[in-house]
Protein backbone atom coordinates (compact mmCIF):
# COMPACT_ATOMS: atom_id res chain seq x y z
CA UNK A 1 0.00 0.00 0.00
CA UNK A 2 1.41 3.67 -0.92
CA UNK A 3 0.96 6.28 1.82
CA UNK A 4 1.55 9.47 2.37
CA UNK A 5 1.82 12.10 -0.65
CA UNK A 6 1.36 9.40 -3.57
CA UNK A 7 -1.27 8.09 -2.47
CA UNK A 8 -4.99 7.90 -3.71
CA UNK A 9 -8.36 7.52 -3.02
CA UNK A 10 -11.72 7.40 -4.00
CA UNK A 11 -15.16 8.28 -1.82
CA UNK A 12 -18.57 7.31 -2.18
CA UNK A 13 -21.10 8.45 -0.44
CA UNK A 14 -24.85 7.85 -0.34
CA UNK A 15 -25.96 7.89 2.67
CA UNK A 16 -26.96 11.42 3.65
CA UNK A 17 -28.42 14.39 1.83
CA UNK A 18 -26.99 14.22 -1.84
CA UNK A 19 -24.81 11.91 -3.53
CA UNK A 20 -21.46 12.64 -4.15
CA UNK A 21 -18.10 10.83 -5.53
CA UNK A 22 -14.47 12.22 -5.33
CA UNK A 23 -10.87 11.73 -5.67
CA UNK A 24 -7.95 12.07 -3.33
CA UNK A 25 -4.77 12.49 -4.14
CA UNK A 26 -2.13 12.78 -1.25
CA UNK A 27 -3.74 15.95 0.78
CA UNK A 28 -5.70 16.73 -1.86
CA UNK A 29 -8.96 16.66 -3.51
CA UNK A 30 -8.45 16.66 -7.43
CA UNK A 31 -12.11 16.03 -8.49
CA UNK A 32 -15.62 15.49 -7.01
CA UNK A 33 -18.95 15.41 -8.33
CA UNK A 34 -22.18 15.98 -6.53
CA UNK A 35 -25.53 14.35 -7.46
CA UNK A 36 -29.03 14.53 -5.98
CA UNK A 37 -30.66 12.76 -2.66
CA UNK A 38 -31.69 9.26 -3.85
CA UNK A 39 -29.45 8.88 -7.00
CA UNK A 40 -29.23 5.80 -8.70
CA UNK A 41 -26.20 3.51 -8.94
CA UNK A 42 -25.82 4.51 -12.65
CA UNK A 43 -25.06 8.23 -12.19
CA UNK A 44 -22.71 7.38 -9.77
CA UNK A 45 -20.79 4.73 -11.53
CA UNK A 46 -20.64 6.94 -14.46
CA UNK A 47 -19.30 9.84 -12.68
CA UNK A 48 -16.97 7.69 -10.75
CA UNK A 49 -15.65 6.27 -14.47
CA UNK A 50 -15.80 10.28 -15.68
CA UNK A 51 -13.60 11.40 -12.78
CA UNK A 52 -11.23 8.84 -13.34
CA UNK A 53 -10.72 9.28 -16.90
CA UNK A 54 -10.22 12.88 -16.21
CA UNK A 55 -7.27 12.82 -14.01
CA UNK A 56 -5.56 9.85 -15.96
CA UNK A 57 -6.09 7.13 -13.38
CA UNK A 58 -7.25 3.53 -13.82
CA UNK A 59 -9.46 2.48 -10.87
CA UNK A 60 -6.96 -0.36 -10.31
CA UNK A 61 -4.48 2.12 -9.69
CA UNK A 62 -6.59 3.56 -6.56
CA UNK A 63 -4.72 2.46 -2.89
CA UNK A 64 -8.23 2.81 -1.32
CA UNK A 65 -11.88 2.98 -1.72
CA UNK A 66 -13.71 5.15 1.14
CA UNK A 67 -17.52 5.28 1.30
CA UNK A 68 -20.13 6.22 4.24
CA UNK A 69 -21.27 3.60 6.12
CA UNK A 70 -24.17 5.55 7.80
CA UNK A 71 -25.86 5.95 9.75
CA UNK A 72 -28.48 7.85 7.36
CA UNK A 73 -31.26 6.61 5.07
CA UNK A 74 -31.86 2.76 4.83
CA UNK A 75 -31.54 2.81 1.10
CA UNK A 76 -28.77 5.52 0.92
CA UNK A 77 -26.41 3.63 3.33
CA UNK A 78 -27.47 0.06 1.72
CA UNK A 79 -26.54 1.36 -2.15
CA UNK A 80 -22.78 3.02 -0.89
CA UNK A 81 -22.02 0.14 0.72
CA UNK A 82 -23.20 -2.31 -2.31
CA UNK A 83 -21.32 -0.41 -5.06
CA UNK A 84 -18.00 -0.35 -2.54
CA UNK A 85 -18.10 -4.28 -2.55
CA UNK A 86 -19.07 -4.62 -6.16
CA UNK A 87 -16.11 -2.27 -7.07
CA UNK A 88 -13.66 -3.98 -4.29
CA UNK A 89 -14.50 -7.63 -6.12
CA UNK A 90 -14.23 -5.90 -9.54
CA UNK A 91 -10.80 -4.12 -8.21
CA UNK A 92 -9.30 -5.54 -5.14
CA UNK A 93 -8.64 -2.11 -3.70
CA UNK A 94 -8.67 -1.84 -0.05
CA UNK A 95 -12.11 -1.01 1.65
CA UNK A 96 -12.26 2.37 4.20
CA UNK A 97 -15.44 2.44 5.90
CA UNK A 98 -15.99 5.87 7.03
CA UNK A 99 -18.82 7.08 9.30
CA UNK A 100 -21.00 9.57 8.42
CA UNK A 101 -20.91 11.27 11.84
CA UNK A 102 -17.57 11.30 12.10
CA UNK A 103 -17.91 13.10 8.65
CA UNK A 104 -19.81 15.40 10.05
CA UNK A 105 -18.02 16.30 13.09
CA UNK A 106 -14.72 16.19 10.97
CA UNK A 107 -17.19 19.27 8.54
CA UNK A 108 -17.41 21.18 11.71
CA UNK A 109 -13.09 20.89 12.43
CA UNK A 110 -12.62 22.24 8.83
CA UNK A 111 -14.95 24.91 8.48
CA UNK A 112 -15.15 26.19 12.30
CA UNK A 113 -12.10 24.63 14.02
CA UNK A 114 -13.84 22.90 16.40
CA UNK A 115 -12.30 20.44 18.87
CA UNK A 116 -14.81 18.71 20.12
CA UNK A 117 -17.74 18.50 17.73
CA UNK A 118 -21.49 16.57 18.57
CA UNK A 119 -22.27 15.38 15.12
CA UNK A 120 -26.31 15.28 14.75
CA UNK A 121 -28.32 13.90 12.32
CA UNK A 122 -32.37 13.93 12.02
CA UNK A 123 -32.93 10.01 11.97
CA UNK A 124 -37.17 10.38 11.41
CA UNK A 125 -39.83 9.26 13.27
CA UNK A 126 -38.54 11.67 16.22
CA UNK A 127 -35.25 10.36 16.60
CA UNK A 128 -31.52 11.71 15.99
CA UNK A 129 -28.17 9.99 15.14
CA UNK A 130 -25.37 11.14 17.39
CA UNK A 131 -21.84 10.90 18.26
CA UNK A 132 -18.92 12.95 19.76
CA UNK A 133 -15.53 13.16 18.57
CA UNK A 134 -12.47 14.98 18.92
CA UNK A 135 -10.91 16.44 15.67
CA UNK A 136 -7.38 17.43 14.97
CA UNK A 137 -5.31 17.77 11.50
CA UNK A 138 -5.04 13.98 12.36
CA UNK A 139 -9.24 12.89 12.10
CA UNK A 140 -11.98 12.69 13.90
CA UNK A 141 -11.46 10.19 17.07
CA UNK A 142 -15.06 8.87 18.71
CA UNK A 143 -15.44 10.27 22.15
CA UNK A 144 -18.54 8.92 22.70
CA UNK A 145 -20.76 6.09 21.26
CA UNK A 146 -22.67 6.55 18.01
CA UNK A 147 -26.46 6.14 19.37
CA UNK A 148 -29.91 6.69 17.87
CA UNK A 149 -32.47 8.23 20.50
CA UNK A 150 -35.32 10.71 21.24
CA UNK A 151 -33.90 14.12 21.42
CA UNK A 152 -34.08 14.55 25.61
CA UNK A 153 -31.39 12.28 25.60
CA UNK A 154 -28.92 14.53 24.13
CA UNK A 155 -29.82 17.29 27.10
CA UNK A 156 -26.93 15.82 28.84
CA UNK A 157 -24.30 17.25 26.34
CA UNK A 158 -25.64 20.11 26.37
CA UNK A 159 -22.75 22.30 28.12
CA UNK A 160 -19.54 24.34 27.05
CA UNK A 161 -17.88 21.54 25.87
CA UNK A 162 -19.07 20.49 22.63
CA UNK A 163 -19.91 22.24 18.95
CA UNK A 164 -23.09 20.88 17.19
CA UNK A 165 -23.27 20.06 13.43
CA UNK A 166 -26.04 19.04 11.70
CA UNK A 167 -29.50 19.00 10.79
CA UNK A 168 -30.62 16.96 14.11
CA UNK A 169 -29.82 20.52 15.80
CA UNK A 170 -33.12 21.84 15.10
CA UNK A 171 -34.72 19.40 17.45
CA UNK A 172 -32.76 20.53 20.83
CA UNK A 173 -34.86 22.66 22.36
CA UNK A 174 -32.66 23.19 25.38
CA UNK A 175 -29.61 23.78 23.60
CA UNK A 176 -28.55 27.49 24.65
CA UNK A 177 -28.68 29.91 22.38
CA UNK A 178 -24.50 30.66 22.61
CA UNK A 179 -23.58 26.74 21.69
CA UNK A 180 -21.46 27.01 18.89
CA UNK A 181 -23.54 25.21 15.79
CA UNK A 182 -24.30 24.87 12.33
CA UNK A 183 -27.35 23.17 11.25
CA UNK A 184 -26.17 23.24 7.42
CA UNK A 185 -23.25 21.51 8.10
CA UNK A 186 -23.78 17.77 5.94
CA UNK A 187 -20.99 14.94 5.77
CA UNK A 188 -19.88 15.57 2.21
CA UNK A 189 -18.00 13.26 0.20
CA UNK A 190 -14.99 15.59 0.62
CA UNK A 191 -15.05 14.60 4.32
CA UNK A 192 -15.50 11.39 3.70
CA UNK A 193 -12.44 11.41 1.02
CA UNK A 194 -10.24 12.96 3.58
CA UNK A 195 -10.94 10.93 6.64
CA UNK A 196 -10.72 7.54 4.69
CA UNK A 197 -7.41 9.12 3.51
CA UNK A 198 -6.06 9.75 6.98
CA UNK A 199 -7.73 5.82 7.62
CA UNK A 200 -5.70 4.31 4.97
CA UNK A 201 -2.28 6.19 5.93
CA UNK A 202 -2.44 4.49 9.42
CA UNK A 203 -3.59 1.20 7.66
CA UNK A 204 -7.40 1.35 9.13
CA UNK A 205 -8.71 -0.78 5.94
CA UNK A 206 -11.61 -3.46 6.39
CA UNK A 207 -11.97 -7.09 4.80
CA UNK A 208 -14.85 -7.18 2.51
CA UNK A 209 -16.87 -9.26 5.33
CA UNK A 210 -16.13 -6.13 7.52
CA UNK A 211 -17.20 -3.76 5.38
CA UNK A 212 -21.14 -3.46 6.60
CA UNK A 213 -23.29 -0.93 7.16
CA UNK A 214 -23.99 0.86 10.45
CA UNK A 215 -27.86 1.34 10.57
CA UNK A 216 -27.93 2.36 14.61
CA UNK A 217 -31.83 1.87 14.05
CA UNK A 218 -31.86 -2.28 13.78
CA UNK A 219 -35.43 -2.57 12.76
CA UNK A 220 -35.62 -0.46 10.03
CA UNK A 221 -38.56 -1.62 8.33
CA UNK A 222 -40.58 -0.43 11.52
CA UNK A 223 -41.21 2.88 13.39
CA UNK A 224 -39.17 3.78 16.13
CA UNK A 225 -41.14 3.04 19.41
CA UNK A 226 -41.00 7.02 20.04
CA UNK A 227 -42.90 7.59 16.93
CA UNK A 228 -45.58 4.38 17.80
CA UNK A 229 -46.49 6.05 21.02
CA UNK A 230 -47.13 9.85 19.24
CA UNK A 231 -49.63 7.98 16.49
CA UNK A 232 -51.33 6.22 18.70
CA UNK A 233 -52.30 2.28 18.92
CA UNK A 234 -52.94 0.83 15.81
CA UNK A 235 -51.82 3.83 13.46
CA UNK A 236 -50.49 3.64 10.03
CA UNK A 237 -46.77 5.10 8.50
Amino acid sequence: MVTGAGMRLMALSTAVAEAGVCLHDGDRILASWHGPPRSGPGPILTAARALLRDAGIDFAELDGLAFGRGPGAFTGVRLGVALAQGLHLGGRVPLVPVSALAALAWRGFRSHGWPRCMACLDARQGELYWGGFACSSAGAEKVTEERIGVPELLDDYLGDEWAWAGNGIAFLRNLPEKSCKDAGLIPAVEAIAELGARDLSNGRTAELSDAMPSYLRNRVAEPSPSYRRRRGPGSAE
